[in-house]
């Protein structure tokens, strides 16, 4: 484990928070395994409001490690800068993108339920462990040996519908929270049973897509820039200005929580940094080239704090 050299703060928060933490819920399915398990999206929620109430938050990036294998660094940060962090890795049952992505998701809900205390039963362990699922026993006529269970068309069908909606809510809802309407979108979601319902999932995001509509009618044109004619932004500029971001810690795999940040600061949407004018994005230059990385660090942690 690594940490901040003081760790007296970030101690009394954590403390805090764990005497606020709430149960996560075991609102998925897996099929295969017959078993119901809280996925990470339950894991954030139950530990989201403690949270944000001790200005704690915590940052989980995939990290580079040998060939079959996945690793994730887990930071849990405090407002005051200070931090604990730790590295968990896990081999790949299958070396493809579908089983990386299961050992990521599965190091992200443990580790992040390790250092937060939060205690949770197995989904993607299974799978990025290489178990297998439970076999029937039951012969029929003219079968020998045992027979695995399979999902049925219905419920293949409603574990997809679930996975496509829970994919569309997460778009939108990502969005309005970097437009800081994260009160509202949480709201919606504790209105509907999303994770298990299809029609409810539906109704959900029905209800974050209007909502996106009326925040974008409140603001018209805020992608374009109050002088559509001014120059954009020059090679040169966006390289050092890359630069910049990768000093804050911002990463590849940040792409649009960085971009909501330097929305935030231009007062307005942007899908790239080649939208910004040179004017713009020569502010950005003259703040951060004279700002020590421990201040560009905590610019970015306050950030993310404030849209978790």
């Amino acid at each position: 484990m690594n940490r901040s050299e003081n760790i007296t703060n970030i101690a009394g928060a954590l403390v805090a928070a764990q005497g606020q933490l709430q149960v996560a819920v075991k609102d998925s399915t897996n099929p295969a395994f017959r078993s119901r398990y809280a996925d990470l999206g339950a894991v954030w929620e139950a530990a989201r409001p403690a949270l944000q109430a001790n200005g704690l938050s915590v940052v989980q990036m995939p990290m580079p490690c040998e060939p079959g294998h996945a690793a994730l660094e887990t930071v849990l940060l405090h407002q005051s800068g200070e931090y604990l962090s730790s590295v968990s890795q896990t081999r790949l049952v299958k070396d493809d993108p579908q089983g990386y992505g299961s050992a990521i998701t599965y190091l992200r809900r443990y580790a992040m339920s390790a250092i937060l205390g939060i205690v949770a039963d197995d989904d993607d362990g299974n799978a990025a462990s290489g178990q297998r699922p439970p076999v029937s026993t039951t012969r029929t006529q003219g079968q020998r040996g045992t027979t695995p269970p399979k999902e049925t068309a219905a419920e293949v069908e409603k574990r997809q519908a679930l996975e496509k909606g829970a994919s569309m809510i997460g778009d939108v809802a990502a969005k309005l929270r970097a437009q800081g309407r994260g009160k509202h979108v949480e709201e919606i979601l504790a209105r509907h049973e999303w994770r298990t319902d299809v029609e409810a999932a539906r109704a959900a995001y029905s209800e974050l897509a209007a909502l996106a509509k009326r925040s974008a009618a409140a603001t018209p044109d805020a992608g374009a820039p109050q002088n559509p004619d001014a120059p954009r932004i020059t090679e040169g500029q966006r390289k050092a200005l890359m630069a910049h971001l990768n000093r804050m810690g911002w990463r590849d795999e940040d792409r649009a929580a960085r971009l909501a940040w330097i929305s935030s600061k231009v007062k307005r949407t942007i899908s790239s940094t080649k939208d910004l004018t040179a004017e713009e994005a020569q502010h950005f230059l003259d703040h951060m080239s004279t700002a020590s990385n421990t201040a560009l660090a905590e610019t970015r942690t306050s950030f993310l704090q404030a849209h978790n």
